[in-house]
């Protein structure tokens, strides 16, 4: 059985070693907690995401985390869950740039849909309970956070797209970090493939290997330092003329829309549809009930829709 292999690999590892025990350490606290075995769960949970931190193991170290959010969210400790699915989340931007194949790129954007959605599950809680105490004002700040949050998604193929095809920008400061960002996503990106080889042939432990993850994480200082210059850059200045303002931005400015002006935003999560009505006076936050109906219908107008150009063609 699965649970079988899990306690073999925690218990005789192969040659990948520490990495693969990591892994099925994070497995086999996936099903405790499914399991309702918390403590246990938080253990293994705890040791093997040390081990995938050490070993800089990316995607799986978003899936710990991931993981150990929904851990504490179901300990009834939600906002260091929060805290948690939000610090996996940050790692989007360079799980992304592991691959320049758009497909993938597109299906990898699939797979961090999960953990927004939890996200978003957790806000709209505090949301609820907020309202539920009377507190608009608290209530209408976490509303904000959760579209911000979607935009950030939404408003990454956006922000790939400027990077590859700016080349004359309003801010040229703005645009050489941009570019100087993108290489760096290659150079981490190119790393990591010659460590998952590493780790392949001859182990976790091996000196060629552990050069490379020092690498990684001098890479990472000075990307993390171009998006602090950048931001400093940008804070502040009008968006650049190809340039997307973000949740944020609008938000902040929602004060000069026009009286009886309202503007409409939606997210069609993996489970659940959200909705967001923001006008001068106030931002409130739907639920739309579930991503499959809405889809479904969506289908049938669609297909409806066809129908009736065919018969207008004939």
């Amino acid at each position: 059985t699965a649970s079988r292999l899990i306690e073999e690999l925690i218990t005789h590892p192969p040659q990948g070693g520490a990495l693969v025990r990591a892994m099925a350490l994070v497995q086999r606290g996936g099903l405790e907690r499914l399991s309702g075995n918390r403590a246990a769960a938080e253990r293994d949970l705890t040791e093997g995401l040390a081990t995938l931190e050490q070993y800089d193991a990316l995607a799986e170290r978003f899936e710990a985390r991931v993981e150990l959010a929904r851990l504490q969210a179901a300990e009834d400790h939600p906002t260091i869950a929060l805290a948690t699915v939000r610090v996996a989340l940050e790692l989007g931007p360079e799980i992304l740039a592991q691959t320049a194949n758009p497909e993938y790129r597109a299906s990898i954007t699939q797979s961090l849909r999960p953990a927004l959605g939890f996200e978003l599950e957790l806000l709209r809680a505090r949301y609820d309970q907020l309202l539920r105490a009377g507190a608009r004002v608290e209530a209408e700040r976490v509303a904000s956070d959760a579209l911000h949050a979607v935009d950030e998604l939404r408003a990454t193929a956006f922000d790939e797209w400027r990077a590859e095809r700016l080349e004359a920008d309003s801010n040229p400061q703005a645009s050489r970090l941009l570019a100087e960002a993108a290489t760096l996503y290659q150079q981490m990106a190119e790393r990591r493939f010659q460590l998952a080889t590493r780790d392949d042939r001859a182990g976790s432990s091996d000196p060629r290997a552990k050069a490379l993850r020092e690498d990684l994480g001098r890479l990472r200082v000075r990307l993390d330092v171009i998006n602090a210059e950048l931001a400093a850059r940008t804070a502040g200045s009008a968006p650049p003329s190809t340039g997307m303002p973000s949740t944020r931005d609008w938000l902040a400015q929602r004060s000069h829309l026009a009286p009886g002006t309202v503007v409409i935003a939606y997210w069609l999560g993996a489970e659940r549809a959200y909705g967001w009505r923001i006008s001068r006076s106030e931002v409130t936050w739907v639920e739309l009930g579930s991503s499959a109906v809405i889809r479904q219908s969506a289908r049938k107008l669609h297909e409806a829709m066809k129908a009736l150009d065919r018969k207008s063609v004939v």
